[in-house]
């Protein structure tokens, strides 16, 4: 989807929204203030959802074009699911995507990772799976490296990244465990999808 679709159609969500609170101010007795009203014609957003998504468009081109009919049409994600056929996790799932650092949306947008390359990433604490009559654990499966080749392997995608012109990667000797296991797991991908 184009940026000029995105404005225009955040331009019309727009105007809706803002007729809907008028229309709420004015009759504030009619609509409970616990129940959730879904407006009139919801119907082009959805037609824009179910299009975005035949055409492959990016998860967070999609994640904003669910937020903005959950807002503007003000319908829960369980009334959404059931409108796109899509589940209720998977759509608050992508929306959560919004939540997600800018470099990490940039690369999402770019395609240089999927969606669940992403929630992949995220999966380090340890799952539960129930046994007989007891719950064991399994991690992810991790490859163990020296603090050292972390290290080097940050300051050679520092130098990648410097040399594409992409978003700077910040790496030093103090540079933390933490931080360069972020660099690896989230930075690698975007350097390999430059070097193709």
């Amino acid at each position: 989807m184009s940026s000029e679709q995105n404005a225009t159609l955040a331009q019309r969500i727009e105007a809706k929204r803002r007729a809907k609170e008028i229309e709420a101010e004015n009759k504030k007795d009619a609509i409970p203030e616990s129940g959730i009203k879904p407006c009139s014609d919801i119907q082009p957003e959805i037609t824009c959802i179910s299009e975005a998504l035949d055409r492959g468009d990016n998860p967070i081109a999609i994640a904003r074009l669910l937020l903005i009919a959950m807002e503007s049409c003000r319908v829960s994600g369980k009334e959404l699911s059931a409108l796109i056929s899509k589940s209720e996790g998977w759509i608050s799932k992508t929306i959560a995507l919004l939540k997600a650092p800018a470099d990490i949306q940039q690369q999402l947008e770019d395609k240089l990772i999927t969606q669940s390359d992403y929630a992949k990433s995220l999966e380090r604490r340890p799952r539960a799976i129930e046994g007989v009559g007891r719950i064991d654990y399994q991690r992810m499966p991790t490859v163990i490296i020296g603090i050292e080749a972390a290290r080097s392997l940050a300051f050679i995608l520092q130098i990648l990244a410097d040399n594409h012109a992409t978003t700077p990667i910040k790496v030093d000797a103090n540079t933390t465990k933490k931080d360069l296991s972020n660099i690896l797991n989230l930075r690698s991908a975007e350097i390999r999808g430059l070097l193709k």
